[in-house]
């Protein structure tokens, strides 16, 4: 069972694509006008990434033959039993139904509220903040786009193919925070739930930093991990430190030279950590050499700092 919490940041880059957009097709902004993305946005990507590797996951859209979505209950018993059997009127006893949702990759992390019979509530040990695109120089484009179809709706042009555009970021660069408590499940431990674990926690880290690279669709391209750092406390101070909201510490910038890296300047966060090196276990660092350059931080014998891609130590 793992013991230690974790702080930690993800950061997704953007070059000519629109990483997550509002009902209108517009990038996301804040009260402020600060491009931001959705947490959902990535949890979404990390749950695909599961669901590839052949993981449970109670949090995807699954539909039916006639098109329509599967309910709540519906998915339960898809996962669990038998695929042609459906709910009863019948409660299932609450722990089966806990311990069985917890075997699913997305509640064991992101929670859920299952609101089939009984109901039962799971807050998730692992949070993550809102994305924040902290690169400055970001401008949005509008492409125009054509179909192949014919107009369905306005009669004086239903013979004519159908217009529209598509908004794109020439370049972003977010930032997401994250939190993971593995003792908050630990009052779900019983002979069927041995709690949070390190294999778990070692699944969602390499997962996590890959799953947006490897989300393939049109709406994502050109969103890709680009970052990654996980910092473990030691037990005793699992819930003495705040090191919530790391995005306040780090900048992103270019400088105008020839190879057109973009820098991520953690100095501050390198000053927190050494102050805080007698409370910390360890911190493991990611990111793209060939895209992205580090400032501000060298490893040393509590960071470790590894190619995302290749996996390797640098």
């Amino acid at each position: 069972m793992m013991k230690n919490n974790v702080y930690g940041i993800l950061g997704i880059g953007v070059r000519n694509g629109l990483w997550n957009a509002d009902f209108d097709g517009q990038s996301k902004r804040d009260g402020n006008g600060i491009i931001k993305g959705s947490s959902y946005a990535l949890q979404y990507c990390i749950k695909r990434q599961w669901d590839r590797n052949h993981q449970n996951i109670m949090g995807l859209k699954t539909m039916k033959e006639d098109g329509t979505c599967l309910k709540i209950e519906e998915k339960y018993y898809k996962i669990f039993h038998e695929t042609d059997k459906k709910p009863t009127k019948k409660k299932d006893d609450y722990s089966t139904i806990l311990n069985n949702l917890l075997k699913c990759k997305d509640v064991l992390h992101f929670g859920v509220t299952y609101t089939g019979k009984p109901n039962v509530n799971i807050q998730g040990l692992l949070q993550f903040s809102e994305g924040i695109n902290l690169y400055h120089d970001t401008h949005e484009d509008v492409e125009a786009i054509i179909t192949p179809y014919a107009n369905q709706v306005a009669k004086e042009d239903k013979k004519n193919a159908t217009t529209g555009a598509r908004m794109l970021l020439d370049e972003a660069h977010y930032i997401y925070d994250f939190s993971l408590f593995p003792k908050e499940y630990d009052k779900y431990i019983s002979d069927n739930f041995k709690g949070y674990t390190k294999e778990d926690y070692e699944d969602f880290k390499n997962q996590s930093i890959i799953a947006v690279s490897n989300y393939n669709s049109k709406a994502k391209a050109g969103c890709k991990n680009e970052f990654a750092m996980f910092i473990e406390t030691k037990e005793d101070t699992n819930y003495l430190l705040d090191l919530n909201c790391l995005n306040e510490y780090i900048n992103i910038y270019k400088n105008n030279d020839s190879d057109n890296k973009i820098i991520y300047d953690l100095k501050i966060i390198a000053e927190l950590l050494n102050a805080l090196k007698e409370k910390i276990d360890k911190v493991e660092m990611f990111y793209n050499p060939r895209t992205v350059e580090i400032k501000g931080i060298k490893k040393n014998d509590c960071i470790n700092i590894y190619d995302l891609i290749t996996r390797e130590k640098l």
